[in-house]
């Protein structure tokens, strides 16, 4: 389904499972609860759309992402 609060993110919701898509012109974002339906996708939008697999994601439209043990940060310090 296709967010009514931000156009460029797409969600489903199954079983209590969440997985959501965030596209902005040519980078993508995909995020879930569980890593097998993100393999799942993957495998299918690589079956039809030229794309790489970056790998987990550190940067995105300015946000960095910072990985602790028990949780991540976002941040934009690189702007301060």
């Amino acid at each position: 389904m296709r967010s009514d609060h931000d156009h460029n993110m797409y969600y489903k919701i199954k079983n209590g499972n969440i997985l959501i898509l965030l596209l902005y012109v040519d980078d993508l974002l995909l995020t879930e609860n569980l890593d097998e339906k993100i393999q799942l996708l993957k495998e299918q939008l690589l079956a039809t759309f030229e794309m790489m697999d970056l790998g987990k994601v550190f940067f995105y439209l300015g946000i960095e992402f910072v990985y602790l043990l028990s949780c991540i940060f976002l941040t934009q310090r690189g702007y301060i």
